[in-house]
């Protein structure tokens, strides 16, 4: 740590070693050269910065405007390698104080990240005022993501021939200042450059939980099951949580996942998945190790439509599932496989159903003219399974939701129906394929992927 930032301040003093060095005092050029040249102690190498901004303003006569993105990024890294007490005495108590508190050279300093400055670190810093991006009348309310109009301006100077509706359903959803809509910069800006869309900002870094394995990530499993599903969840945003920190309530995980992206806040106060990049990161966190999730994906996608029960099977001692309620962890499990499927052109709804404890999954793929149809049922006991799967698919629970109404699945001709019945950690498949022929009408057929 202290090697890389000694580096680091190296090169920013070579790039003010021609404008600077003619104007210091001797003590001053000692010094400068000490910095340049790596040999600054310990103790020097804290004032560097501090003694950098002094420097610019004897030399320009104004005082500097400090900016500091991601600045509690030493910190986290610290912390997931063992040093964080090091980083933070380092940083937190030595080079940031010098630079920001005092400092009559300095004129502003803005710092941007994810977590509230200060955020459960002991700092001397005591003159930060912050301006969170979803509190009212926030100075900084759409200015650090695009705005609807500047996609469409965006995507007007790029020829772009994607739709507005696909990248804000992929990229949009996130809310500053309770009342402007913004998108993620990274994405789209990728996504324009790229003439696709594709899961940009979640490859930039990595899920919030991902040292811990699901389901143990600090968060009950209904509440999981909530965000799934696309609904609103209530907590109480807590603003003194440190990213990198193992032992987090449930109330300060999800703080923490909201900060990080991984959760907007609506206009109601409460929060929920912001969009499809970010539900792809989610499953993909909740079912990292599930060996038989390509089998489980590609049999529900594509065919055929008879899977062998113990296909679906989770086992036992897969981390901590046997002391965990086991069917409802599996729900969660199953929703993010089918959650994960987004990245592949798959649009994804969950839909709860309360009567008849139904749940109901659509997937449907516009370029590949599929869909398939889902609904879960938990059986009292194994039984029974084999019988409500049946019952799922010959009862009336399809038709009369409406689900095959052809202006519901617009340009869809093939279509897959499945009854899955779960008890415990077991589950039962029945399933058919079905066509839609000239008169719009679905004809139940031998699944062609049978005869492969």
């Amino acid at each position: 740590m202290f090697w890389t930032f000694r580096n680091l301040v190296s090169d920013l003093y070579g790039e003010w070693e021609d404008c600077l060095m003619e104007s210091l005092k001797p003590s001053e050029r000692t010094y400068f050269e000490s910095v340049l040249n790596k040999t600054a102690t310990r103790a020097k190498l804290t004032k560097s910065l501090y003694y950098l901004s002094k420097f610019l303003t004897k030399k320009f006569g104004q005082k500097v405007i400090v900016l500091i993105d991601e600045y509690e990024v030493p910190n986290n890294c610290a912390y997931d390698h063992g040093y964080f007490d090091e980083a933070n005495d380092f940083f937190w108590h030595s080079v940031l104080p010098a630079l920001l508190k005092s400092n009559e050279s300095l004129k502003y300093a803005v710092l941007v990240g994810v977590t509230p400055a200060k955020s459960g670190w002991d700092s001397p810093l005591n003159n930060l005022k912050t301006n969170a991006l979803h509190t009212r009348n926030s100075p900084f309310a759409g200015m650090l993501m695009f705005t609807e109009p500047e996609v469409i301006q965006l995507r007007t100077l790029a020829n772009s021939e994607l739709e507005l509706a696909d990248l804000k359903a992929q990229y949009s959803s996130y809310v500053a200042a309770h009342q402007i809509s913004v998108y993620n910069p990274v994405s789209i800006m990728s996504a324009l450059s790229e003439s696709e869309i594709q899961n940009f900002w979640v490859a930039t870094g990595k899920f919030p939980l991902s040292n811990r394995q699901f389901p143990d990530g600090g968060l009950d499993v209904t509440v999981i099951e909530d965000l799934l599903t696309g609904a609103e969840i209530e907590f109480g945003l807590k603003e003194d949580v440190t990213y990198s920190s193992l032992a987090l309530s449930e109330r300060a995980t999800l703080s923490l996942l909201y900060y990080a992206g991984y959760l907007t806040m609506t206009a109601n106060d409460q929060f929920k998945i912001p969009n499809s990049e970010v539900m792809t990161d989610w499953a993909r966190w909740i079912t990292d190790d599930i060996g038989s999730s390509h089998n489980i994906l590609k049999t529900c996608m594509e065919g055929p439509q008879q899977l062998n029960p113990k296909l679906v099977q989770v086992d036992k001692e897969q981390g901590a599932l046997s002391h965990k309620t086991a069917e409802r962890i599996y729900h969660v499990l199953f929703w993010g496989l089918m959650q994960s499927h987004r990245e592949k052109g798959w649009e994804v709804s969950i839909e709860p159903q309360a009567g008849g404890g139904y749940i109901d999954i659509h997937l449907c793929h516009r370029r590949k003219c599929m869909a398939v149809l889902i609904e879960l049922k938990s059986s009292e006991k194994e039984g029974d399974m084999k019988r409500d799967a049946n019952k799922v698919l010959t009862g009336k629970q399809i038709e009369e939701m409406n689900y095959r109404n052809p202006e519901g699945l617009p340009n869809i001709r093939t279509l897959r129906e499945y009854g899955i019945t779960f008890s415990h950690l077991w589950s039962h498949v029945k399933g058919r394929y079905l066509e839609l022929d000239g008169q719009d009408q679905w004809i139940e057929k031998d699944d062609p992927m049978m005869s492969i």
